[in-house]
């Protein structure tokens, strides 16, 4: 019998499935919306799982190592104090390379999250391959980060220049992004990636549920190919990262030792839940827009959608760096992941 923690788990998952594949269905409506209507998702994210989604991360190190709630919550503050504002000094003096960053940053994290995901569902006849864990990584998070440059390189590029525009550099041309060379580069990069993630996947699968769970895996490839191939780049991945990323985030940080959380998943009591979800995140979540709305008020004197948006991400970039350094070591301790990728310790391929 299904638990219903299991139930929570893949839960978890299937509502980041639905909400793409129904995007999927109306993008022909969806491909030439407004600029404002794009933006919403993103807008949403401040205070509906986006943003929210590292507002526990404070409570992390007390869940995972045997200390106290205080120096948990202590030590996670210090680091976002140090890593975060040395990450808000980089943007003043050298924002095109701080964007760079984030693309990249985000392209590890989001993979990270990917990975996590498939260790903790029965994947592991796949994940404990050094070379499908890699490319895994490296594919999951890519794709939102590259296919929107292949098949929308216009409203990427554009994207981009309204960012360091509002930031106040002007003297960065991204033409160059929009050619069929680079599209071209790409999509054959991508392509090498899925399929060495086919044959490594199914090299490993010697059983029809594991076989099951190939297939699975190489669905939500596809998905996530079509999803950021046919949606407007700002709308795909601002519901990405809300829906898909946040969301198993969350459903990760929820069963672990969350006594609270945890007992009314078991219970399958949803509201319960969700209000306690709310209660961890409320203050911190709070917290981080009033900073944001305070840097909007400092440092622009005329405000726009673009203004809002750029702010906004350079606002999580900031959140994200510290965030990452959080989950990195959550997937050190929870699954000694990091380990077995760099290393020669882990099992062979």
């Amino acid at each position: 019998m299904v638990s219903n923690t299991e139930k929570f788990q893949w839960l978890s998952l299937g509502a980041g499935v639905l909400t793409l594949i129904i995007s999927i269905v109306f993008s022909p409506l969806l491909s030439d919306i407004p600029y404002s209507v794009q933006a919403v998702p993103f807008l949403i994210s401040m205070v509906f799982l986006g943003l929210p989604h590292g507002a526990m991360d404070h409570l992390v190190p007390g869940r995972l190592a045997d200390i106290s709630v205080r120096e948990s919550i202590l030590y996670v503050s210090v680091l976002y104090l140090l890593i975060g504002g040395l990450y808000v000094f980089l943007w003043f003096i050298a924002p095109v390379f701080s964007l760079i960053f984030f693309i990249l940053m985000t392209w590890f994290h989001w993979g990270q999250g990917d990975l996590y995901v498939l260790k903790n569902f029965g994947f592991d006849f796949m994940t404990e391959s050094k070379l499908y864990s890699t490319v895994s990584l490296v594919l999951r998070g890519g794709i939102p980060m590259l296919v929107p440059l292949i098949a929308h390189p216009e409203k990427y590029t554009g994207f981009l220049s309204d960012i360091l525009t509002e930031l106040s550099v002007n003297t960065v041309s991204l033409n160059y992004l929009v050619s069929t060379q680079v599209s071209l580069t790409l999509t054959v990069f991508i392509g090498i990636l899925a399929m060495i993630n086919i044959i490594s996947g199914l090299y490993k699968a010697d059983s029809r549920s594991q076989l099951k769970l190939w297939l699975y895996d190489n669905l939500e490839i596809a998905l996530l190919l079509a999803f950021f191939f046919l949606l407007p780049p700002l709308f795909a991945v601002g519901v990405y990262f809300c829906t898909w990323h946040s969301l198993r985030h969350i459903a990760r940080l929820s069963l672990i030792k969350d006594e609270a959380l945890l007992e009314k998943v078991q219970e399958g009591r949803k509201l319960g839940y969700l209000k306690e979800l709310g209660r961890n995140t409320f203050k911190l979540t709070l917290i981080s827009l009033v900073m944001f709305g305070a840097s909007v008020s400092l440092f622009f004197s005329t405000v726009t959608i673009e203004t809002l948006i750029a702010v906004y991400l350079v606002f999580i970039s900031v959140l994200t760096l510290p965030h990452v350094l959080v989950v990195s070591w959550m997937d050190y301790r929870q699954m000694n992941m990091w380990k077995h990728l760099f290393t020669l310790s882990g099992k062979s391929d």
